[in-house]
Formats: structure tokens, C-alpha cells, sequence
């Protein structure tokens, strides 16, 4: 167990913090501990206990359904065998049944004192609460294509990133894991294809969603179209909002643990060869001369040693990977409340250890406590208060985990591992810039860095209800954030070996000398204040009003510089190092500050939940644009019709239908990321250097022509939709068109700085046009006593060009290929791929000339455009970008009695990818190792003949012969269709009965094993599909892992 105290005691003093908050939370609890709450009527009938007991649609016993009075604020939870107990209730109340995917329920009490329910599944659910923008709303209402994800379905998902948890649930988030490196956080995500989204966590804008412990999570939302814009400024990419828990107010003490051990393997890692079919390949390569002069580079009596077993091959793969690496994840939260006060407190644990095998190198340790408090100081009064601390740890040794695959791939398996396989002389390699990656995975022999992260957020509020006025409410709200990070690097010189058996001796190579060390330091800062109007209230049971009207602020600070030194003395701190040759620098980026204001306005009306309207603008000021073109307006209107509320649809056939809401709306939203005050003129310091009378000389550089004229990028958006439940619930559908225009897009018109000394400003040039569509469907299910669910989700995207500045090319045909106006953007323009020579006869025939290095098992592409010759006029639209265009998901689930079982399918379409190097050739720089899948390959039966010899017979094979030409990024052979479909997630679970575990405490409890990244089929078969292209293709693995986990409510 990796669980580690001082790092616990570690942890700086704003967990005290939270932990005060905690216990102050506590303390309320019990001081507040007695109920109260008004009548809903001024009945004069004795008050009475109701009891009753709440369970599903086989029978189940339904746990933590709310049960309360409404018009009240009082409420209780069912327990374990889904009883429940209401005191004091007027014989004339109304008693609600509410529980997270079930139809809500009220049942007039009419002197009952005994109600038992029957809860039906709701794959729609009307009544659910749906976080936006600055408040909630009920789904029946929602005008907005908004999407929203529970917190029981975050946690059926057990990775290392909460962001991984949303993969192929939600129609339009496109999620793409591109790696797992422990503490990494290598997944990115974006709406509609629309680029990255802004992530709001409880009310606040922030950054750190991929460090939030997945259980303090109550829900997560997705504003996809104008309903974002009434975030305004960075909100045209839509919209993330993260809810995290509150205490319930039950009455109920509870004390919940979660904890997962998880083993990780690699998911589509490929294996290089072996020594002796290295030799084969090698001499291959050298005889593939056209001139007939080639020569074996390895003799065959060093191939018959490693054949028969007297000298071993080097298998770097084993030797730099473990076949599986531990990872864990625990959770202890304490939740309670009553009408007064309500807090949730939690500590979270996590760990991940990496695939290269060693036991001090890459790996993650991670600490979240959160303390989240609500308190009705008064009757009209309330406080709210929520903090989280978070600190982790990530380690790696000197050299990153791209640079060790590379060097592991590349190495070739002739080389041992230590120098005449003695350790610890790690052996100096043939392909020496690549170096030993052994060596390179131990971070005592090469130095280490390491990387930490300390964050407190906090955020309170006062809400004031007005007595005066029903409705009318109004709320201060301020939070500050506060981040802190740093990375202590230490550079450790080495040493690498040769053996010489003539004398016995190793000859020494010095790697990184001399020893440095180096310390950054950075911070950040964000607060936020808020002040907001709020007036609800329906009139007459027929017209609801929901306005509110908020006044905003925000500043942004940043700051960070690093120090190093070469070291003088074996140890890894800065005053060990050398005055002579340190360094001191500040990154002019690190530093930074950001303000804005701004106002907005959003009205919300119904009629009787049948005509819908929402309407919004918000005014944003930024200091990051010049007094003339500091403010944006950005409006948005939205429109809703439930047409099955209508009394001639529900008097007809259509009743089958008994949810059917149209909906379109549309909104402008703005974006200024990436500006930095161009409109102020400055320099540039140290820019450029030279030696004056034999001293260095620091320059200086003007950072360009003042830019009084830029301003905001802007994005219209339009979307429609409908949505719609049949048969009470048994099928759910989804359905949304839409369409952004961006305008204004930052570009340059071109290169003037050696006329003029400086470059043009930016300007608002250029426009694009996002447009697609989503579908989403969801059918639930009885059999027996069997429950079921089935949906599926599919979304399409595409982008274009509207309008891009630029200068005329040199042709006509240059303006039309080069030309990208009009156009889509993600389209892979390439040759077509027509085959593989089967023989000198077929190349002989050839239609199209053909080079005399041609050999049978050569590509040759198709002459598409029909004029005799192969070359780059051939090139046509025929493929993708590597980012998926099209993206869906299929769920699945069953329950019977305490089984359930969920699976997750997950798949993307409409991409292409190219890989370079080692992932595109074998034996890609003439001496590096090759993957084994390069071992199919054309090559002659005897392998001293002349390739060139046309007498000369083949075995055929997928590759050409090495040594043959293989074709880049333009080539259809080198650019693989990486479309995919894969069981993402799957977990099989068991809720134990409360009998078996109530005597030791445990109110319930439920065990479950799964998996994640399991099953994948794609036409990319030697790398996982979603393995970038980036960085020559050497990125870390994605995990394949598998869990045994437990739950307990005590």
C-alpha cells in the first residue's frame, strides 16, 4: 500500500482550513440539530407520523429516496430496506417521492398514516433539476440544448481522470484519452469539435476538473448551444458546469466510503524484434542496392550464435515495461442536516504507479479534501460555504516518457543492457543519441524532477429571501482561488560503458555533465465577486417568472520564476551549486494580470409549462482590449413548445407520446483567449544578444505597433431540437441541428518587420462555420424480475473555412490547392494507393514509368488524374484529420434484485492518422530495431541473391522489402483509417442484503469488479486507435485496467 502519512502532515495549511470548516460544520450541525418548518396550511387538524415504505417496480427496496412535505423544507430519506418515517404531519399535506432516475411522485396524506409507493423509471426525466447558467431549472422547462451527466453514473466509470468518465455518455462532448501517464492528465475534450470548453466548479471558472475526486461530484452539465452565452466572454466554445455535493437535509448521519484497487495494462503497445530477425532485416536493407553491390552487414555466424542460443538477445521492451502497474483510488465522506443546516465532508486518496519497471521513477500521488456547509442563520437567511484543498505529486526521472519509447523502440536487440552483462555498467548502445533506456528509468542513476501542486478554492455566499415580497430574492457571493506549483529538477551526471575483452577493462562515457539542479515556482490567483437579484413566482398556477439579474467581477494574477545551478557537491539542492554559472529567469508569460466586469440579465417565462421562452444578455468588459473596445454585448433567446400538454394531443392517439417539447434558440457569445494587451507597445527584454569589447550584451525588441482596433472574437449560434418520451418513459429520443458562425478571428494580413522594424498587429480577420448534428436514444424496460435500460448517442460535426486573408499564390492551381476558403478544415489531402508490384513483369507493364529501383512488394499509387505521371498533382481530397469528426456511444445495463451489471461502448469515426519513424518503417534511420509487425514483408527465398535480379524469386508479404521507399504523409499507405469501436467500460456488482451486514454496522454495501478500455476493433491494429500522431507517435500508453471495488454506507 502506497499510503503514505508525512504526506498527509505534509499537506500546507489550508487543509487546516478546511478541516476548521469541517468541524465548525459539525458543531452547527448539532447546535441546529432541532427540526423546523412551517405548515403548509393553516389546518387545525392534529399533525400525525406518516410511515410508509418506497421500492421499485419488482419489489426492490428503493435507499435514500426523499421523502418530504411539500411547501416545506423538511424532509427524510428512505433507509436501506426503503422505509421511511414523516413526523408531525398535518392530516391535510401532500407528501413528495423524489429519487435520481424516477418519476417524482405526491400523494395527498387525507389522514393516511401509513403510504406506500411503487417509484417507475424515468428515462426522461421531467421534473429532474438541471444546473445552468447561474441557477437551475427543471428539465420540462429547459429551452437549451443542455445535457447533464449524475453523479451515479461518474462513478460506474474507475479511472485516474474525471474527465474519462464522461466518454460516449454525453451526445457532443467528444472525449480523447490520448495517454496515461500517472499525474499527466493526458485527455483532452471539446463541445460540437468547438474547441476546449470553459469548466465552471460551483459557480467559479477553473481549471482543475481533471484533479477532482469523482465522488464529491453530485453532477455535471453541458450547455452546448446559446444557452452558454450567458457566460459571455470565453464561453464560445461552450460550457462544462461541475456541482459538487451538499448535505441533504434528512436528519440522517452518513458515513460513506468508496475504494477501488485497479491493475493497469498496456492497450495496444507495440513489441520490436528480435536479434536474429534484426540480422535478417539489417542485411536485407544492405542488400536492397540497385546497383547490384550489396553486402550482408552481420555474418552469419553471428546469427547462428543468437539461433542457437549462445549469445541472447536484448528484449528492451521487458526489460523498460512491466507487464501491469498497480493504481488506487479511496474515498471517506461524512454527510448530515436538517431544515437548518446541511455540510458534506470528504477525504480523498489516490495513486498511480507507471509501466516502466522500476520502482523509483514515474508515478502519482493525489489528496483532495473538500468541506461544503449550508446554514439558515435565519428564517430568511442563509450561508454557503465551500472549500476543497488539493495537493499531488508527480514524479518522472530526467528524461520524459516520449524520450524513453523512443530510445526502447529504437534500440536495437543485437546490444546488451549492461556492459559485458555486468550491472550496474548500463552499456553505452549502438544508436547512441537515443542512449540506454534502462539507465534511463532509474531516477537514483539519472536525476529526477518533480512536480508539485498545492490548490485551495473557496467560495461563500449570503442568500437573503424576501420576506416583503414572495419570490424576490437576493445573494452576495465571493470566492478566491489560490494555486500553487512547483518543479525541483535534478539533472544527475552519469556514466555509460563499453567492455574491452582484450584488456579486460570499460571504457566510460560521461552522460549529462556536470550535475545541475533547477527550482520553478509558480502561482495563481483568481477572485471572484458577485452580487445577484433573483425573482421567482407563478401567478394564477399558470404563469412562472424566473428573472434574475447579477453584477460580476473578475481578476486574474499570475507569476513564476526558476533558478538553477551546476553542482559542486552530490547533492540535489540549489546552495550545493555553483555561483559562477547560475541562472535566474523569469518566463514573461508566468506574469500576468486580468480583470473584468460585467452585467447580466436572463428572463425566464412559462405558461403552464407549455409555451416556454428564455432571453438573456450580458455585457463583459475585459481589460485585455483598448477603452474604445473594452466591452461586448452578447444576447441570446431561446424558445420551447410542449405541444403534448395540449388538450387536443392528449385527448387523441398522440397520447403514446406523452413528452414532446420543440425547442430552438439562438445566441452570441464572444472570445478573447490569447490576448495579452496588444494595444499597449513595449519591449521585449532580453530579446536578442551580442558581445560588445568582449561582454555579453542583453538587446532589446519592440513588441510591435500599438493595436487599438482589435476586439472580440464573436460566435453565432443557432441550434433546434426537439425532445421526446413514449410510453410513459419506455423510449426517450433527442434530437439537435446546429450551426456556429465565428467571426473575427485573430490573424496577421503578413511579414513587414524588415521594412518597418516591427510585424502587423493581429486582427479580427477571419470566420469559420461549425455545423452537425446530435441523436440520442433511450429505451428502459421490465422482464420478470428482470430491469433494463439500453441507450445511444451519436454526433457529427464539421467545420469550414468562411473566410481566410491571404495573399495571392504563384498559379491559378496554387490559389485553388493552397486555397482553404470555402472549404472544410480536417481534410487530408493524399495519393490514392493503387497496390504492390507482384513481379519485375508487372513493373515492366506498368502504364505509368516507374523508377529502375522498383521492386515486386513496392507501393504504387493510382495516376488519379490521369495524365501519365505519378507526382504531388495526384494528390486529391481523400481522408481526414486525426481528430474524430464523428463520435457516439451505447450503454447498457441490467438489475436483478441485488445484481446489476453496465456496460459501455464507445466508438469515432471520420479520422485518418499518420505516424512517422519507427511507427511508419522498419529499420527507419538504417540502424534502428523495427516493430515486429515490419517482419510480414516481401524479401527474397534466398536471402544472398540480388533483389535486382529479375530471376530472383519473393515470399510475398504485407510490407516491401526493406530498404524499398515508403511513402510519407501524402501516401494512403501511410495514412491509416483510425475509426474504432471499443467496450470503454463494464462493471458487474452485488448490493450484500442489509441482514447479512447490519450487525456489524454497515447500513449497506455493494462490491463490484470492472473494467476499462477492455475490448477494441479498428483497422489500426498495431496501436491503440486513439494513440496520437503527436511527437512522432511516441506517447505514453493508454491503460486497460480491471477493478475490485467497494462501497459502504455506515
Amino acid at each position: 500500500m502506497r499510503f503514505n502519512l508525512y504526506r498527509i502532515l505534509r499537506c500546507n495549511t489550508l487543509y487546516l482550513f478546511s478541516l476548521i470548516v469541517t468541524t465548525l460544520a459539525l458543531s452547527l450541525g448539532s447546535i441546529t440539530s432541532g427540526r423546523s418548518y412551517a405548515s403548509a396550511s393553516d389546518s387545525n387538524q392534529q399533525p400525525s407520523s406518516v410511515t410508509g415504505r418506497v421500492t421499485d417496480e419488482v419489489g426492490d427496496p428503493l435507499t435514500g429516496v426523499t421523502v418530504s412535505i411539500k411547501g416545506t423544507s423538511y424532509a427524510v430519506s428512505t433507509d436501506i430496506d426503503g422505509y421511511y418515517r414523516l413526523q408531525d404531519v398535518p392530516a391535510d399535506a401532500t407528501v413528495t417521492f423524489s429519487f435520481s432516475g424516477m418519476k417524482y411522485q405526491e400523494i395527498a396524506v387525507s389522514g393516511q398514516m401509513s403510504i406506500n409507493v411503487v417509484m417507475l423509471p424515468d428515462v426522461i426525466n421531467m421534473d429532474e433539476v438541471v444546473v445552468v447558467g447561474y441557477g437551475t431549472q427543471k428539465r420540462a422547462t429547459v429551452t437549451g440544448s443542455v445535457a447533464s451527466i449524475q453523479h451515479a453514473e461518474i462513478v460506474q466509470t474507475k479511472n485516474e481522470n474525471p474527465l474519462n468518465t464522461l466518454t460516449g455518455r454525453v451526445p457532443g462532448l467528444r472525449v480523447r484519452q490520448q495517454n496515461s501517464e500517472p499525474g499527466v492528465f493526458g485527455t483532452s475534450i471539446d463541445i460540437r469539435g468547438m474547441g476546449n470548453p470553459l469548466v465552471i466548479i460551483d459557480g467559479v471558472p477553473r481549471d482543475n476538473i481533471q484533479r477532482l475526486d469523482p465522488n464529491d461530484i453530485e453532477s455535471i452539465s453541458v450547455l452546448k448551444d446559446a444557452s452558454a452565452a450567458i457566460y459571455g466572454v470565453q464561453a464560445a466554445n461552450g460550457v462544462v458546469l461541475v456541482t459538487t455535493k451538499k448535505g441533504a437535509a434528512d436528519n440522517t448521519f452518513n458515513m460513506d466510503y468508496s475504494g477501488s484497487m485497479i491493475w493497469q495494462t498496456m492497450a495496444g503497445m507495440p513489441h520490436t524484434i528480435s536479434a536474429a530477425d534484426y540480422i535478417r532485416l539489417t542485411n536485407e536493407l544492405d542488400m536492397n542496392r540497385v546497383n547490384g553491390d550489396g553486402t550482408w552487414r552481420y555474418s552469419q555466424e553471428l546469427l547462428d550464435e543468437f539461433l542457437s542460443g549462445e549469445r541472447q538477445s536484448t528484449n528492451w521492451n521487458d526489460a523498460v515495461f512491466r507487464n501491469s502497474a498497480p493504481q488506487g483510488q479511496h474515498n471517506l465522506s461524512i454527510s448530515s442536516g436538517n431544515s437548518r443546516t446541511q455540510y458534506f465532508t470528504s477525504l480523498g486518496y489516490q495513486f498511480q504507479e507507471s509501466f516502466f519497471n522500476s520502482d523509483r521513477g514515474f508515478d502519482y500521488d493525489k489528496f483532495n479534501l473538500r468541506a461544503n456547509l449550508t446554514s439558515k442563520l435565519t428564517d430568511d437567511l442563509t450561508f454557503d460555504l465551500k472549500t476543497n484543498a488539493t495537493t499531488d505529486q508527480r514524479n518522472r526521472t530526467q528524461f520524459s516518457s516520449n524520450d524513453i519509447i523512443r530510445a526502447t523502440w529504437r534500440q536495437i536487440s543485437i546490444d546488451p543492457i549492461y556492459a559485458n552483462n555486468t550491472a550496474p555498467y548500463y552499456y553505452h548502445t549502438t544508436i547512441s543519441e537515443a542512449n540506454n533506456p534502462v539507465a534511463w528509468i532509474d531516477q537514483d542513476y539519472v536525476g529526477y524532477i518533480r512536480y508539485q501542486n498545492r490548490s485551495f478554492q473557496s467560495s461563500a455566499s449570503l442568500n437573503y429571501q424576501a420576506p416583503f415580497l414572495e419570490g424576490l430574492s437576493a445573494e452576495v457571493f465571493y470566492s478566491y482561488d489560490y494555486n500553487n506549483n512547483q518543479e525541483k529538477n535534478y539533472s544527475q551526471a552519469y556514466e555509460q560503458f563499453r567492455y574491452d575483452e582484450s584488456t579486460g577493462t570499460y571504457g566510460t562515457y560521461l552522460m549529462s555533465s556536470p550535475s545541475s539542479i533547477r527550482r520553478d515556482f509558480g502561482e495563481q490567483m483568481l477572485s471572484i465577486y458577485r452580487f445577484s437579484l433573483r425573482y421567482e413566482r407563478t401567478f394564477n398556477n399558470s404563469h412562472h417568472i424566473n428573472a434574475v439579474a447579477v453584477h460580476e467581477g473578475r481578476r486574474q494574477e499570475g507569476d513564476g520564476f526558476y533558478a538553477s545551478r551546476q553542482l559542486r557537491l552530490d547533492l540535489d539542492e540549489l546552495f550545493a551549486g555553483d555561483a559562477d554559472n547560475q541562472l535566474a529567469y523569469m518566463d514573461p508569460n508566468q506574469r500576468y494580470e486580468y480583470a473584468y466586469q460585467s452585467y447580466i440579465g436572463r428572463l425566464n417565462y412559462d405558461y403552464k409549462g407549455k409555451y416556454l421562452l428564455e432571453a438573456a444578455l450580458r455585457a463583459d468588459g475585459s481589460s485585455r482590449f483598448p477603452s474604445n473596445a473594452r466591452w461586448g454585448f452578447f444576447p441570446s433567446a431561446s424558445f420551447g413548445y410542449r405541444i403534448s400538454e395540449e388538450g387536443f394531443w392528449k385527448n387523441s392517439f398522440l397520447d403514446i407520446i406523452n413528452n414532446l417539447k420543440l425547442r430552438a434558440s439562438y445566441g452570441r457569445m464572444g472570445d478573447d483567449s490569447g490576448l495579452n494587451y496588444q494595444f499597449v507597445s513595449g519591449y521585449s527584454y532580453p530579446a536578442t544578444a551580442t558581445f560588445f569589447g568582449g561582454n555579453f550584451i542583453n538587446g532589446a525588441a519592440s513588441t510591435g505597433i500599438p493595436n487599438l482596433g482589435i476586439t472580440w472574437m464573436e460566435s453565432d449560434m443557432f441550434n433546434a431540437g426537439f425532445d421526446m418520451e413514449m410510453w410513459d418513459g419506455m423510449l426517450g429520443v433527442t434530437f439537435d441541428v446546429f450551426r456556429r458562425n465565428r467571426s473575427g478571428m485573430y490573424a496577421y494580413r503578413g511579414d513587414v518587420s524588415s521594412i518597418i522594424g516591427a510585424l502587423l498587429p493581429q486582427e479580427n480577420l477571419n470566420s469559420d462555420r461549425s455545423e452537425g448534428y446530435e441523436l440520442a436514444l433511450n429505451h428502459r424496460g421490465t422482464v420478470g424480475n428482470v430491469s433494463y435500460t439500453i441507450g445511444g448517442n451519436l454526433a457529427l460535426t464539421r467545420i469550414s473555412n468562411r473566410t481566410v486573408v491571404r495573399a495571392a499564390d504563384r498559379s491559378h492551381y496554387h490559389n485553388w490547392r493552397n486555397n482553404s476558403q470555402n472549404r472544410y478544415t480536417n481534410i487530408w489531402w493524399g495519393m490514392e494507393a493503387g497496390g504492390q508490384y507482384r513481379s519485375f513483369a508487372e513493373i515492366a507493364e506498368f502504364p505509368v514509368y516507374s523508377s529502375r529501383n522498383e521492386l515486386p512488394g513496392n507501393y504504387y499509387h493510382k495516376d488519379w488524374n490521369g495524365d501519365g505521371i505519378i507526382d504531388d498533382m495526384d494528390r486529391h481530397p481523400m481522408g481526414f484529420g486525426p481528430q474524430p469528426l464523428l463520435n457516439y456511444g451505447i450503454t447498457g445495463s441490467l438489475s436483478y434484485k441485488g445484481l446489476d451489471f453496465f456496460m459501455l461502448w464507445q466508438g469515432a469515426g471520420m479520422a485518418n492518422v499518420y505516424y512517422n519513424e519507427i511507427l511508419r518503417q522498419p529499420l527507419w534511420s538504417g540502424y534502428d530495431n523495427t516493430h515486429d509487425r515490419f517482419l510480414d514483408r516481401w524479401r527474397p527465398v534466398d536471402p544472398h541473391a540480388n533483389p535486382y535480379d529479375q530471376q530472383t524469386e519473393f515470399i510475398e508479404g504485407r510490407y516491401p522489402m526493406p530498404g524499398s521507399p515508403y511513402p510519407g504523409s501524402e501516401s494512403e499507405f501511410s495514412v491509416y483509417n483510425n475509426r474504432y469501436i471499443r467496450l470503454k467500460n463494464a462493471e458487474l456488482g452485488y448490493t450484500l442484503p442489509a441482514t447479512a451486514i447490519r450487525w456489524v454496522g454497515i447500513r449497506s454495501a455493494r462490491v463490484s469488479v470492472g473494467g476499462y478500455n477492455l475490448l477494441t476493433f479498428s483497422p489500426v491494429d498495431f496501436v491503440d486507435p486513439e494513440h496520437p500522431q503527436d511527437q512522432g507517435g511516441y506517447m505514453y500508453p493508454l491503460n486497460r485496467t480491471y477493478n475490485v471495488s467497494l462501497s459502504c454506507k455506515f
